[in-house]
Formats: C-alpha cells, structure tokens, sequence
C-alpha cells in the first residue's frame, strides 16, 4: 500500500536499496555494532551523564542513520549473498526470509513483484506522473484518496491506513482496478469500496 501511494504522487519517484523487498530496520543495535558517528557520539554523550544507555540504543534504533545501512539482502546465504567477506556493517537477521532472490521466485505475492508492477503501471500511464493531483474526503482518517488527472486520462487512487477493514463512499464512481495489493477483486458497489487492513487500489476512472 505504501508503495501505491509513493509511486501514484506528485514529485520525483525515489527507491532506496531494499525499499522494493520492504527491508526493515534491525530490531536491536548494540555499541558494538554502531558505525555512524552521530549515533556514537550520543551514546557516548549519555554515558558521561551516566543516563539510560538501553534508552540510548532504543532511540537510535528508532530514529538512527545506521538502520538505513545495513547490507541490501540478495539472498539467503552468509551476509545476505552481500558479500563473502566481512560487512562493514551487520547484516539485518531477518535475511534468510527477506531477500531478493526469495521474492524473485513469488514475483506474484512479493513486494518486489508489486513494486515491478506498479513501475510498469507509472510508464504506460503518464497522468500517474504528470497530471495533477485533487485530494478526496479530506476529513477521513483513515483511508487517504485523490485522483491524477491527465490530459485524456483519470485515475482514483484509494489508500487505507487502518489495520481494520473500512468501508468507504468514493465522491467519484471508481471505474476499472488497474492494480491492487490484495487478490480477488475489488468488492463494493460503483462507489461504495471495502477496504481490507491497509489495502491500496489505483482505478482508471472513465471520462
């Protein structure tokens, strides 16, 4: 869903490495395996307080520079198939399940799957790039809509945030599912849609 919604905005499309297998950021760092200096300097800083230094590494988990470093997971092998040497910074453990070449073998159900579906959809559909952006049901919190609208073309894109189902009225009639991130239709009448948790569609709207 939030590939959906990155790559159907306006302004420049960027993926940074493991973006497109939804890399995540390690669930713990120690000391140790701190490399960006920022990070260290903090920890050291609350150190000479005598602070929290578990408090220190769960901020910089949280907000940390290193979390965006670790190796690109390639595949399951040692050091994610990054390196056969040592990385100069650890590798996420979560590699042997989130790599590129598992989502390569499940192109139908992976993230990288959708995210090269979705690419594809960005270059025969130029609106999705150039056109303009009109925001839909701006009080709603939680399914965030709007529409790309191009020279001949329209396209409703409907995005939900909620980890629950939602039933939401479309202002405007849906038209045809161009692409989704759940299987098996769309569901709903022309413009009542039932959202599943955290579910993106983008339609072609008729003119």
């Amino acid at each position: 869903m939030l590939a959906l919604f990155l790559a159907t905005g306006r302004g420049t499309l960027f993926i940074y490495q493991g973006q497109e297998i939804a890399m995540v950021n390690p669930s713990t760092w120690s000391f140790e395996e701190l490399r960006d200096l920022e990070e260290i300097q903090h920890y050291e800083s609350i150190k000479a307080q005598n602070g929290d230094l578990e408090d220190a590494l769960q901020q910089i988990q949280r907000i940390g520079r290193d979390n965006s470093r670790t190796p690109m997971q390639w595949s399951g092998e040692r050091s994610a198939g990054f390196t056969s040497g040592t990385p100069w910074i650890k590798v996420n453990g979560d590699y042997n399940e989130w790599n590129v070449e598992a989502q390569l073998a499940s192109e139908d159900s992976s993230v990288l799957g959708f995210w090269k579906r979705l690419l594809e959809a960005r270059k025969r559909h130029p609106a999705l790039v150039t056109g303009t952006f009109e925001m839909l049901d701006y009080e709603n919190q939680s399914v965030y809509a709007y529409r790309r609208v191009g020279k001949a073309e329209k396209y409703l894109v409907v995005c939900s945030f909620s980890e629950k189902e939602v039933a939401w009225e479309s202002p405007v009639e849906k038209g045809a599912l161009l692409l989704g991130n759940y299987a098996g239709g769309d569901g709903g009448s022309k413009s009542l849609l039932r959202l599943r948790p955290f579910e993106g569609r983008l339609y072609h709207l008729p003119n």
